[in-house]
């Protein structure tokens, strides 16, 4: 029997599937699912949405669930080895509500099958001498691990153990408290021995009110490993073991970390009536003044795609991009989330907001929002061009990706004039009729992607040939598992002015 002791930044990840990518990559990585750059004809660049794992990442149990809705659910137990020491507690909350657990996991065996020291056990399944050995053979290893490796004490310790599968919990419990009670008490029947949980270590399972936290995973090797279904106890095959340790105070912040429903409150959405725009509140309608609605307050999820493209890959530009005086596009506004962003977060000097639906009052009363009231594709080329030149443009409308495509070359660009540089940040809604659609459509993306690009380079910039441009096809917290998200920096090549546009050039050379 070897134990392997794992590296210290080892944890084990109960994730929804949907999110299984995003939440490795952001784990295992510097960014969140980045495409990787490949370079184009027109000196542009295009990208695929393949994630780059640099680290180490296993999957130790997955749904076996066939169907092209069906696939779509149930979880992902992963462990990941060497994530970033800080990405664990600072997973963002749209992240921490699609997980169900997280754990420190610090080594791993492979239980044998030969053991049968049980001579002096007086236990209910002596005659079973597969299950007893197992019994031991758990209980020691990890009696041990938190007495002799973590200084538990039973007369001060609260311990609340993890299992997966969580149908092997009773015999973990079984198997600490035969481990942790001494031969004599055994043999005496100090312990109810049809109480799994009675013993001298006394276990819990509130997460506040544990000192320690013990988690354990087992994997059963060979083709049967993805799904278990009978008894750890009862296996003739012979699983794999994982575990792991965490102390309070060392560990108070990965121990209490909220998951689950218990994240919801760190995503806040105070919606408003989507047909006039008045704010809701308890049943009531408010005016966004004082005693109303916070300008301030997320009308949807949607107001949480925007936040996360700025605060990982726009905010050091604030002052490149003259931001506090730059003016902004939200096409497709309606409610007016990405505007909130727009005005709170880039805190841009003027926003122009297009969409023939209403916006939410906490955002049409803001003096830098102008509201104009029309389809995108609508819009007169007066009522945009005299707001701008614009200096960032987002879009968020309830189009399919070449919709969008077709609206932006045909219509947008040549009814507005951009700053230069500039920032476009578009929502990419990809159909979902069958399994493998999202990635067939991702791959057309791509394929059209830098043909696009360099016709509203075209069309944005007509009298400038030394127009360069970067994209990144990001899947986003809170984008859908249909949705991606397209950031394109255009630069002017004569003027380099931060390290970012520097390895721009850099990557066009």
């Amino acid at each position: 029997m070897n134990e392997e002791e794992l590296d210290d930044h080892t944890f084990a990840v109960m994730v929804h599937k949907l999110f299984q990518n995003r939440v490795q990559d952001f784990l295992l990585t510097t960014s969140i699912h980045q495409v990787k750059p490949q370079q184009n004809e027109q000196g542009g660049e295009e990208l695929t949405d393949t994630p780059s794992i640099a680290m180490r990442s296993e999957v130790l149990d997955s749904p076996a669930i066939s169907g092209v809705s069906r696939a779509r659910r149930g979880f992902v137990l992963l462990l990941l080895h060497q994530t970033r020491p800080s990405a664990v507690i600072h997973l963002s909350p749209l992240a921490r509500q699609n997980i169900s657990w997280i754990a420190r996991i610090s080594n791993q065996v492979t239980l044998p099958g030969d053991t049968t020291n049980i001579a002096n056990s007086h236990d209910n399944d002596k005659n079973n001498k597969h299950a007893q050995s197992r019994l031991l053979v758990v209980g020691q290893i990890l009696w041990k691990a938190l007495t002799e490796l973590n200084a538990f004490d039973t007369t001060k310790d609260v311990l609340r153990v993890g299992v997966h599968p969580r149908s092997e919990l009773e015999f973990v419990c079984r198997s600490l408290q035969h481990a942790a009670t001494p031969s004599q008490s055994r043999t005496n029947n100090v312990a109810n021995p049809d109480d799994h949980y009675d013993g001298p270590i006394e276990l819990t399972p509130s997460r506040t009110k544990c000192t320690v936290r013990l988690t354990v995973i087992f994997k059963h090797q060979g083709p049967s490993s993805s799904t278990m279904t009978s008894s750890i106890a009862d296996k003739s095959t012979f699983p794999r073991m994982y575990w792991g340790i965490d102390r309070r105070p060392d560990h108070n912040a990965l121990i209490d970390l909220p998951l689950n429903h218990e994240a919801n409150d760190e995503i806040p959405i105070v919606p408003c009536n989507s047909r006039t725009g008045e704010e809701v509140k308890d049943g009531r309608h408010f005016v966004a003044a004082p005693g109303g609605v916070d300008s301030t307050a997320p009308l949807s999820r949607a107001y949480y795609k925007l936040e996360q493209v700025y605060r990982e890959h726009l905010a050091s530009q604030r002052q490149i991009m003259q931001w506090d005086s730059g003016i902004g596009l939200d096409l497709g506004a309606s409610p007016g989330g990405w505007t909130q962003v727009l005005v709170h977060l880039f805190r841009l000097a003027s926003i122009v907001s297009v969409d023939a639906a209403a916006l939410a009052d906490r955002v049409r009363l803001l003096p830098q929002v102008t509201h104009v009231k029309s389809q995108m594709e609508d819009a007169t080329p007066c009522s945009l061009t005299k707001n701008g030149p614009f200096s960032i443009v987002v879009c968020d409308a309830c189009l399919l990706w070449m919709e969008l495509f077709d609206i932006l070359c045909g219509k947008v660009i040549h009814s507005i004039k951009c700053t230069l540089p500039s920032v476009w940040v578009l929502t990419m809604k990809l159909p979902f009729r069958s399994a493998g659609s999202i990635q067939r459509h991702i791959q057309l993306l791509g394929e059209r992607l830098d043909e696009t690009l360099a016709e509203m380079a075209r069309a944005l910039y007509p009298h400038n040939s030394k127009v360069i441009w970067k994209s990144q096809l990001i899947h986003l917290m809170a984008n859908s598992d249909s949705e991606r998200t397209l950031l394109i920096h255009y630069q002017d090549s004569s003027s380099p002015n931060s390290p970012e546009q520097q390895e721009l050039l850099m990557d066009r050379k």
